[in-house]
């Protein structure tokens, strides 16, 4: 961490985004919430050294995508209409914003900032959720909020929808 700093400082970089929780869920911070971590605080390391040097701290957090084998998180993700995990062209599922997922984000986010004091800022990447997406926790929460089934929204509706679920979200995150 030290030499990395050491030649983004020479290069002339006034600070780093430094990556935490990437797409594929592995945590390079001294987690307590996953064993899907890396064996040495990366996280802390790099922060100390930025400080050190007096470079600006940002950390990287992707919210929507995880691949955390654990077993509870196969259980947050986005489904498709036939019932299949939803993600991108590399291997990642895309995760429920109205599952427990939604509390593990904040949890993380709380345990970074406990762990590394303040920071200059975070980068939530992948803060959003594909349309329609039918696992259960969507599918009630949708049933909730617009008093039908996620089946028989429109399109529009589905995107207010994804929009007030983004909404809701930073809501709780910024308490």
């Amino acid at each position: 961490a030290e030499k990395a700093v050491l030649a983004f400082k020479r290069a002339g970089a006034n600070g780093v985004i430094f990556y935490d929780k990437w797409h594929d869920g592995l945590v390079p911070h001294a987690t307590r919430l996953t064993g899907f971590r890396t064996e040495r605080d990366l996280v802390g390391l790099t922060i100390a050294a930025l400080r050190k040097h007096g470079l600006k701290a940002v950390v990287y957090y992707s919210v929507g995508f995880d691949w955390n084998r654990e077993p509870r998180f196969q259980d947050w993700v986005c489904r498709d209409p036939q019932g299949n995990p939803m993600g991108r062209c590399f291997p990642t599922d895309w995760m429920s914003f109205h599952s427990p997922y939604r509390q593990y984000v904040i949890d993380h986010l709380v345990e970074i900032l406990k762990l590394y004091g303040p920071l200059d800022g975070l980068w939530l990447d992948i803060f959003s959720q594909p349309p329609g997406s039918r696992d259960r926790y969507t599918k009630e929460a949708f049933a909730a909020a617009r008093g039908k089934p996620i089946e028989r929204a429109s399109p529009d509706e589905l995107e207010e929808f994804n929009i007030e679920t983004r909404r809701g979200f930073l809501l709780d995150i910024r308490k």
